[in-house]
């Protein structure tokens, strides 16, 4: 039977130390507000496992330490430090603690709270309402708070998390809402999203259709008559030309016609005149 093996004699503690960026391997800022503690766990837990120094956050009962187990444990200490955010880091911080002290510390107070975080979650996802959000937005917001369930061992079902997107959507959404609760097979979450973003489109272009339609029947017309107004009265010279026009030219006529009858009258008074030659006669 082989001989038991020593707990650290297969660290590879050369590529411990050449970790310079913890943050290539943990992409994730463990953070209170975004309760985000499970999936930062299997992200740390994975990489301590691979690098063979998860026994450093969980210890086994028997454990045999060798020369280097404090320095690697501190190199476990500054990736939990540098995976935190400030206001973890300020509350776990202890002056002498060992990395498994900091592992089980941040368990307890992310886990402490999870029902009463799941209760005010839930209802919130429930009373969730569109208001000026666009469906984009308002299902991302949903897909959110429904990771942040998971994040805290509440997660909800894809059928229920399909019926929460559906709840308090407006009236102008009620035509489609029965077709999507009925379908066979049940539509996905990312489905049903792509469904109402569609329908939000043509809605708004509906709306913008409308819009310039009506604009234009409620403009032509006053159009037409300011232009006119504006042609006369911007204009006013025409008018005046017209008036002494028609001024001078029934004044002529009047006298022409006076002429007129003066030179017939003249004709006559020459015939009708005294000649004393015809009356000696």
């Amino acid at each position: 039977m082989p001989p038991k093996e020593d707990s650290t004699s297969s660290i590879p503690t050369d590529k411990i130390y050449g970790i310079t960026n913890i943050k290539s391997y943990v992409p994730l800022i463990l953070d209170i507000d975004m309760l985000n503690y499970d999936s930062w766990k299997e992200l740390f837990k994975t990489h301590c496992l691979g690098y063979n120094v998860f026994n450093h956050l969980e210890p086994p009962e028997e454990l045999v330490k060798d020369s280097s187990w404090d320095t690697v444990d501190n190199v476990v200490k500054q990736w939990l430090y540098a995976t935190l955010s400030q206001p973890v880091l300020q509350f776990i911080i202890t002056p002498g603690s060992r990395a498994a002290d900091i592992w089980s510390a941040l368990e307890d107070l992310f886990h402490e709270n999870k029902e009463s975080q799941a209760i005010e979650l839930e209802d919130e996802l429930r009373n969730m309402t569109l208001g000026n959000s666009t469906i984009l937005e308002y299902y991302n917001k949903i897909k959110a708070i429904s990771n942040l369930l998971s994040n805290i061992s509440s997660p909800i079902s894809p059928r229920n998390l399909v019926s929460y997107a559906l709840n308090r959507l407006p009236s102008k959404y009620a035509h489609i809402i029965p077709t999507i609760s009925y379908s066979k097979p049940f539509p996905t979450f990312l489905e049903m999203r792509s469904m109402f973003a569609l329908e939000e489109r043509t809605l708004l272009k509906e709306e913008q259709r409308a819009l310039r339609n009506s604009s234009g029947d409620t403009s032509s017309s006053p159009t037409v008559l300011t232009t006119e107004h504006q042609s006369r009265s911007t204009n006013p010279s025409s008018t005046s030309s017209r008036s002494n026009s028609g001024s001078r030219n029934s004044g002529g006529g009047r006298q022409n016609r006076g002429g007129g009858r003066g030179g017939r009258g003249g004709r006559g008074g020459r015939s009708r005149s005294f000649n004393p030659d015809n009356g000696a006669g």
